[in-house]
This record gives C-alpha cells, sequence and structure tokens, in this order.
C-alpha cells in the first residue's frame, strides 16, 4: 500500500495527519514556520519517476519527504538564498550556462518581494516568469501555476 502524500497542505491538517491512503498532486507551496518546513508542489508522476529511477527510494512518502519537503533554514539569509537558487534553477532546470545562470541570479538576488522558496518551486523559466510579472504588477493573486500559502506564527507585542 503507498504511503500517505500531501494533497493539500493548505488545510488545517499538518502533513503528518494526513490519510495514509491518500495519494495525488500537490499544486501548494507551503512555507511554514510552524513547522519550521518548505512543502514544495509536486505531481504523483514526477513522485513516481523518481521512485522508479533511484534505488535511495523504497516508499512515495520518502520521496516526498526527501525531495519535496526542505527545512525553512535552507532559505534564512534572503540575499545569499534568492542568488543560489536562481543559479541552480537555472543550470539544473534549465540546463543553462555558467553566465545565463550567473545572469539571472544576480538580477533576483536583490528582489526583496521574491521568497526564494518561490524559485525552488517553479518547474521551469516559464513558470518563474509569470510569477514575476504578477510579483512586478502587484498581483500575485494572479498567478495559477501554484498556490503559495504562509503559515507564520504570531508575533507577540
Amino acid at each position: 500500500m503507498l504511503n500517505k502524500a500531501i494533497a493539500d497542505l493548505s488545510s488545517t491538517q499538518t502533513p503528518e495527519s494526513k490519510d495514509e491512503s491518500s495519494i495525488c498532486d500537490n499544486k501548494t507551496l507551503l512555507i511554514s514556520e510552524e513547522t519550521q518546513k518548505v512543502y514544495l508542489p509536486y505531481t504523483i508522476e514526477d513522485v513516481m519517476k523518481k521512485l522508479k529511477s533511484s534505488e535511495e527510494y523504497q516508499t512515495v512518502q520518502e520521496v516526498v519527504d526527501k525531495e519535496y519537503t526542505l527545512p525553512l533554514s535552507t532559505f534564512k539569509m534572503p540575499i545569499i538564498s534568492r542568488f543560489k537558487e536562481a543559479y541552480r534553477f537555472m543550470r539544473t532546470k534549465e540546463n543553462s550556462s555558467v553566465y545565463a545562470a550567473v545572469d539571472l541570479a544576480l538580477e533576483l538576488m536583490f528582489n526583496s518581494n521574491l521568497n526564494p522558496a518561490v524559485i525552488r518551486a517553479a518547474k521551469d523559466l516559464k513558470e518563474l516568469n509569470i510569477y514575476l510579472d504578477c510579483l512586478y504588477e502587484n498581483e500575485v493573486e494572479k498567478f495559477d501555476c501554484f498556490k503559495i500559502v504562509y503559515k507564520v506564527l504570531p508575533k507577540i507585542k
């Protein structure tokens, strides 16, 4: 039987409380201060490809935990994280040259409105550009490639 998958992280349940047999696409980027984790969007097709192509994983949940769940501390220094994520994005997902990767990384590095987790979550340059256009136009709610949810801890006054 397949282990649990994070179906809709925007609900009030945590991924650990989901039904063990539920497995479906996750179209939500969840950035949670509560769990100190970032849950990236994924499709079951991608998860199954990684499960079949790698001897490292035995279950769907292992793939989700290792490939699509990151500690929030990965992005704790935003300027450096934006640079690293943009560079990694261009080199791995877009197979670009070092020059093109550095160019995008420098461009996004100082964009303080851009969360580095969004760069990691984007599947291709088209998706990232759509988000950047929405961000520039201050219409992030129009971005529909995946949902972005922030679960922040309450501030003490």
